[in-house]
């Protein structure tokens, strides 16, 4: 896939964005396996963020805010994922709350996408299926996404309630080499 083509294509991931949520990886395009990504996003609306990745072969993890491991902390608390307008997250920045946050592109090569998720509520972690897509075209990739994020419900300030937060998507497209 050319350049060109990726450009193109991400420039018609469009979906359900009320939040002006923008994402952007650094580098864009093309990246060699075993290269860090780093990402800039911006949104006109505070709300909380979540990055998702879906490698080539469409499995769907999410890389922000980090969900703690045996090999890996969490990224603390709810404010870790908060996002405000005019205020960019750059994710990792030195010297700041993000420092130590890493993501690399991982084999196998092909097109990958990262998905950005602007709730309104806090959320830390999206509860979503573990098979892949059902067709890893990345509009249509983005689309599912959005179709199973809109099912989620978190916890209501009240007690035993539950509510459906807002939600505001944006999606680039990159190939690993």
């Amino acid at each position: 896939m050319s350049l060109a083509r990726l450009d193109t294509m991400n420039a018609g991931l469009k979906i359900d964005n009320t939040a002006g949520l923008s994402l952007d990886l650094v580098p864009s395009g093309e990246v060699v396996a075993g290269s860090r990504i780093g990402f800039r996003i911006t949104t006109k609306q505070q709300g909380y963020l979540i990055l998702l990745d879906i490698d080539p072969a469409g499995r769907l993890k999410q890389i922000f805010p980090v969900i703690a491991t045996e090999t890996a902390p969490a990224t603390s608390g709810e404010a870790s994922s908060l996002i405000k307008p005019g205020k960019p997250m750059v994710i990792p920045q030195l010297g700041g709350p993000y420092a130590a946050f890493e993501f690399v592109a991982e084999p196998p090569s092909g097109v990958a996408m990262v998905v950005a998720l602007l709730s309104d509520r806090p959320v830390q972690v999206v509860d979503l299926p573990d098979t892949p897509p059902p067709a890893f075209a990345p509009n249509d990739t983005l689309k599912y996404v959005r179709d199973q994020t809109l099912t989620l419900i978190v916890p209501g300030k009240k007690d035993n309630q539950w509510e459906k937060p807002r939600w505001s998507f944006d999606g680039k497209a990159y190939l690993i080499r």
